[in-house]
């Protein structure tokens, strides 16, 4: 893994966009701890899940795949994947942890997140422009269990 000090004295033209991974579904797993937080304009409360990649599935273009790692491994690669935690949108984090990730045992969202880090998810992933039109990045469009 890079360090900031490595980033930090990087020359400029090894500097590139990471590509965005084709869309396809994907095994990942979760890498640490989930954050929580105020997102958005409207300051809404979220957890934040670092999903590692591990293997892309056979719906994954590989050509494609190759071209955007260059010459990289996808577990080098991850993603974030935010739960919205209003009154709304709870069953999705419920959803997610418990019936995506399969945790057991917990009686709360908040036990649940917990118990969240080293767990296999499956990602169907896709593309979204930025606001600017300028790049194409991935987001997760869906989870589903092993």
């Amino acid at each position: 893994m890079t360090n900031f000090q490595d980033i930090l004295n990087k020359p400029l033209d090894e500097i590139d966009r990471p590509s965005p991974l084709p869309v396809g579904t994907y095994l990942t797993i979760v890498d640490g701890m989930p954050t929580t937080g105020e997102l958005g304009k409207n300051k809404n409360g979220a957890a934040i899940f670092n999903l590692k990649f591990m293997q892309n599935m056979p719906d994954v273009d590989q050509r494609a795949l190759l071209d955007a790692l260059k010459g990289k491994s996808l577990s080098e690669r991850s993603i974030k994947y935010t739960l919205w935690l209003t009154d709304d949108a709870a069953w999705r984090a419920k959803q997610f942890l418990r019936d995506h990730l399969q945790i057991e045992g917990g009686k709360t969202l908040s036990e649940l997140c917990s118990m969240a880090m080293g767990r296999q998810v499956m990602v169907t992933l896709g593309h979204q422009a930025s606001d600017d039109g300028q790049a194409i990045y991935n987001n997760v469009k869906a989870t589903a269990k092993v």
